[in-house]
């Protein structure tokens, strides 16, 4: 049992992660790199449910499921959304790379 004041091992991930998620929460919105893609929608998509998930947490487990979740999401979004984006825009600038 820990006395007051120290933390448990198990808070200093689940303060890590909710600091990249509001990172992610703070910055993605905002960035106009993504504007107005598919790559950019499925990301706030991702977000989104991060935001909503985390106000229907209880518990820390709940939280850290939620971040979870955040990080499967906005993994398939780049395996798939931005990697798509990214290989057609590579594909449209090799032939004008190529004069």
């Amino acid at each position: 049992m820990t006395s007051f004041g120290e933390s448990s091992h198990t808070a200093i991930p689940m303060n890590a992660r909710l600091t990249i998620g509001v990172f992610f929460l703070a910055t993605f919105p905002c960035t106009p790199l993504f504007a107005e893609t598919s790559c950019a929608e499925c990301i706030e998509a991702a977000q989104e449910a991060l935001r909503n998930c985390l106000a229907d947490a209880i518990s820390v487990d709940d939280k850290n499921d939620c971040e979870e979740n955040r990080e499967e999401g906005m993994k398939a979004c780049e395996d798939k959304q931005c990697t798509a984006e990214r290989e057609a825009r590579d594909q449209k600038d090799k032939p004008s790379q190529n004069q």
